[in-house]
C-alpha cells in the first residue's frame, strides 16, 4: 500500500477532515504524515519520502497543497507522485486547477452535478465523484436524555451584492431576473442549469461566456436564494416555540427579533459543532445548492445519534430512506418542517428508532474512514 500524504494549514474546517484521515490510518497502521503548509519542505517528513521515490498517494481538500512547487515545476508532478484532491465547494471556485491540471491529479466532486460540470468545461480534469464523510465527537447522550431539542449548525448567507456583468448587454439585468427567480420556483435545478437556460433563451448561447458566468457570478444567485430560504424556517421554529440552539453568522443581521426559544450563538469550531451533536435530539440541517449531492452535516448527525432533519438531494433520495433514517422536509414549506419537528420531539420513541436507524446505516459505510479506503483503491487501480 502507498504511504499516504495529508496536506493541513490553510482553513481549520478542513484540517477537521484531514483529521478523520490520519486517525483512520492510525487505527488501521497505515503509514502516513502530514505536509504542513507554511514550513520549509526540508524540514518535513513528505518531502524526505518523495525525494526518496517512496511509492506516495497525497490526499488533500480544495487544493490544499497542490500548488507546492520545486524549482519552478510542480512538486507532485515533478515527483510523480498522484494526488487525490477532494472538492468539498462547488468546482467553479478553483477553476484555474482544472484548466490546466498537474499530471496524476484526479478531482473529487461530492455531487454528481459537479462531475458533469467540470466534464463539460474543463475537459482535461480527472474526475470522480466522492461523497462527503461524517464522525463522531464524543459518546452520544441516549436520545431522550438529551438536553438541545434542536441543534442547527449553519450560518445563514450574508446579504448579497450584485455586480454589474460588462459581458453582457444589459450589465447582467436580465440574468439576475431570470436565474434568480429559476433557482427559487424550481427547487431541484442547479444554478449551472439555470445559467444554461438563462443563454438559451435570450440567444447569446456560447460556452466561452456561459463558463465565465459560472465561475464568477453563480455563488451570489445562490446565497440569496439559499438566505430566502432559511430566514423563513428559523421564522417558523421561532413562533412555534420550539427550542432551538442555532450556531452561525447573519440569522439577526438585519435587525430580526426571535422568541425566546430561539437561541443564537456564534460560529464554533467544527469539533465542537459534532460534540454538540452528540446532546441533540434534532439535527436541523439545510443542503448548500447540491442537488445531486452530500454533505458531511447529515452523516455527523447520523453517527452522533441524532434525528436528521434536511432538505434533500438525488442523492440523498437514492441512498436514505424517509421517515425510517432521515426525515426530509421541503424548504418551500417551512412550516411542514416544523410541523414535522414538533411530531419527532412528541413521540421520542419514534424519534430515537429513527435515530438509531440512522446511526447504524452511516456507521456501516459513511464515514471518512470508509471515503479514505476509496481513495486508497482508486490510486491502486490506477
Amino acid at each position: 500500500m502507498k504511504k499516504l500524504i495529508f496536506t493541513k494549514g490553510m482553513l481549520p474546517a478542513l484540517d477537521y477532515f484531514t483529521d478523520q484521515f490520519c486517525a483512520a490510518c492510525e487505527r488501521n497502521g497505515w503509514a502516513y504524515t502530514v505536509a504542513e503548509m507554511g514550513r520549509p519542505l526540508t524540514e518535513q517528513t513528505f518531502a524526505s519520502w518523495v525525494t526518496a521515490g517512496e511509492e506516495c498517494l497525497t490526499v488533500m481538500f480544495n487544493n490544499v497543497g497542490l500548488w507546492l512547487k520545486m524549482g519552478d515545476r510542480n512538486f507532485w508532478e515533478a515527483h510523480h507522485v498522484p494526488v487525490a484532491n477532494i472538492l468539498v465547494d462547488h468546482p467553479r471556485a478553483f477553476y484555474r486547477y482544472l484548466d490546466e491540471p498537474i499530471r496524476g491529479l484526479r478531482f473529487y466532486c461530492i455531487d454528481r452535478n459537479h462531475v458533469s460540470f467540470v466534464k463539460k468545461f474543463y475537459p482535461g480534469a480527472d474526475v470522480a465523484f466522492l461523497p462527503h464523510g461524517g464522525n463522531r465527537e464524543g459518546e452520544p447522550v441516549p436520545w431522550e436524555e438529551r438536553p438541545i431539542d434542536v441543534l442547527w449548525l449553519s450560518s445563514c448567507q450574508e446579504k448579497q451584492q450584485f455586480y454589474h456583468i460588462d459581458r453582457l448587454p444589459d450589465q447582467g439585468a436580465s440574468f439576475y431576473g431570470l436565474v434568480i427567480p429559476a433557482l427559487r420556483e424550481q427547487d431541484d435545478v442547479t444554478c449551472e442549469a439555470a445559467i444554461h437556460s438563462y443563454l438559451i433563451q435570450t440567444g447569446q448561447a456560447d460556452e466561452a461566456l456561459e463558463k465565465h458566468l459560472n465561475e464568477a457570478y453563480a455563488f451570489p444567485c445562490e446565497n440569496h436564494v439559499r438566505r430566502e430560504f432559511k430566514k423563513p424556517l428559523l421564522r417558523a421554529l421561532s413562533d412555534a416555540g420550539i427550542h432551538t440552539e442555532v450556531y452561525g453568522e447573519y440569522w439577526d443581521d438585519e435587525g430580526e427579533r426571535y422568541a425566546d426559544s430561539i437561541r443564537i450563538h456564534g460560529r464554533i469550531p467544527a469539533r465542537d459543532c459534532n460534540a454538540l451533536m452528540c446532546r441533540a435530539k434534532i439535527a436541523l440541517n439545510a443542503m448548500p445548492w447540491f442537488k445531486d449531492g452530500s454533505h458531511e452535516r447529515i452523516y455527523n448527525a447520523m453517527l452522533s445519534g441524532a434525528v436528521c432533519v434536511t432538505d434533500e438531494s438525488v442523492y440523498f433520495r437514492e441512498t436514505l430512506r424517509e421517515g425510517e433514517n432521515v426525515l426530509f422536509y421541503d424548504r418551500k414549506h417551512p412550516e411542514e418542517a416544523v410541523a414535522q419537528i414538533r411530531e419527532l420531539l412528541a413521540d421520542p420513541q419514534r424519534a430515537a428508532e429513527i435515530a438509531g436507524n440512522g446511526k447504524r446505516l452511516a456507521e456501516g459505510g459513511d464515514t471518512w474512514e470508509d471515503r479514505l479506503k476509496q481513495l486508497v483503491a482508486d490510486a491502486e487501480n490506477r
